[in-house]
């Protein structure tokens, strides 16, 4: 939260949660669009059956026991080599 703070930043890293809180209506269909999802240990943890009803092409799901909540500062290499596969899958 700090640095968010001290840097100016946190609008900007709130507005997700506010637009997300204002988006009104939602897709009717699923997503069309390649996904993929990196679950890190100790973070919040999705649930496939729920993701493949909202998104029809999910080309990546990886979970890991390493990491966390900030993984790109936690486990960098892990997150870095985790995002080159899933663009190796969709390219």
């Amino acid at each position: 939260m700090a640095i968010h703070w001290l840097t100016g930043t946190s609008g900007s890293a709130i507005r997700f949660y506010y637009e997300d809180a204002h988006a009104g209506e939602q897709p009717a269909e699923p997503t069309t669009t390649p996904v993929g999802l990196a679950m890190f240990a100790g973070d919040f943890q999705s649930i496939r059956r729920f993701a493949e009803r909202d998104h029809q092409r999910i080309t990546s799901w990886n979970s890991y026991d390493t990491g966390g909540h900030y993984a790109a500062h936690e486990a960098p290499e892990v997150l870095a080599a985790d995002i080159r596969q899933f663009y190796a899958t969709i390219g």
